[in-house]
């Protein structure tokens, strides 16, 4: 598609995403920097570079590109979260928090928001609320072995070995098998 029409918008959006998928994250950037480039206000470019750029580690342009993200469509739900994790791998928990409850006060349905709130609030040792979190996370995708694997983990560091043995025998029981279950299920009977 490209080479019929250099300056058509969606054919280097879909190679962005399909460079990020295989973690070709160089030319995934090159790509939806020229979807950017040809269609300036299309805020799933810029909500997939600034993951790209986050995922690459270059927090400054990431946290910039999603901040622009935000100028365009300030209810972007997705542009919060994935602004929240710049956030949390920076360190600035406060921020990431204040982003997640944005993204859920737009979406309170938003799976991956609830779970990365639950993770700034265990990083910030607020277990019981993040086991709130985590809860919720639970009533809203109630077949995720993956949110009970993250209460489970919470439950066991913050000391409730029943809970956690619970749920993490509730997340084990999935199809393939989380690794991190079985490391925590290790931790727990040893």
């Amino acid at each position: 598609k490209i080479k019929d029409d250099p300056s058509y918008w969606q054919a280097y959006f879909e190679l962005g995403v399909e460079a990020n998928i295989n973690r070709r994250y160089p030319e995934s950037v090159a790509a939806f920097k020229k979807a950017i480039q040809f269609m300036p206000g299309y805020l799933p470019a810029y909500v997939n570079l600034g993951y790209v750029l986050c995922e690459m580690r270059e927090f400054a342009d990431a946290e910039a590109i999603l901040k622009r993200a935000l100028e365009i469509e300030p209810r972007s739900d997705e542009a919060y979260c994935n602004l929240a994790v710049v956030y949390m791998r920076t360190k600035k928990l406060s921020h990431a928090e204040e982003c997640l409850r944005r993204a859920l006060a737009i979406n309170p349905l938003y799976a991956n928001a609830y779970s990365n709130l639950g993770k700034t609030l265990a990083m910030q040792q607020r277990l019981s609320e993040a086991a709130q979190v985590y809860h919720r996370l639970i009533e809203v995708l109630p077949t995720s072995p993956q949110a009970r694997a993250e209460l489970g983990a919470l439950y066991l560091a913050g000391g409730v070995p029943e809970n956690a043995e619970r749920y993490l025998l509730q997340a084990a029981a999935a199809e393939p098998p989380i690794p991190a279950v079985l490391y925590h299920l290790g931790l727990l009977y040893q």
